[in-house]
């Protein structure tokens, strides 16, 4: 089947792509992935990085994300970070 010989992150970054909500959908420049599918990261295109962790619970992580963009918008260049339970928005100076 597709994708059964291709390194674990580049499939979850796939998956992410296929299930990306339309509210960061048209704003991805960049997905990032290591080989091993343990740091995943979406980069928009004002420089906000999110970053998922690995490549697994991606509908979990999801919801996050949009929990975050629903209850503020992010300021250009944030670090949003839905890897875990503990959701942090951190802004680089």
């Amino acid at each position: 089947p597709a994708g059964a010989y291709a390194p674990v992150g580049h499939v979850g970054a796939a998956r992410l792509a296929d299930v990306l909500t339309g509210t960061v959908r048209d704003r991805v420049a960049e997905l990032r992935v290591d080989a091993a599918g343990t740091d995943l990261q979406v980069i928009l295109d004002d420089s906000t990085r999110i970053r998922f962790g690995a490549a697994r619970d991606l509908f979990d992580k999801l919801v996050r994300l949009e929990t975050v963009f629903t209850a503020s918008s992010p300021p250009a260049g944030s670090i949003i970070d839905v890897s875990t339970d503990e959701v942090t928005v951190s802004s680089v100076s």
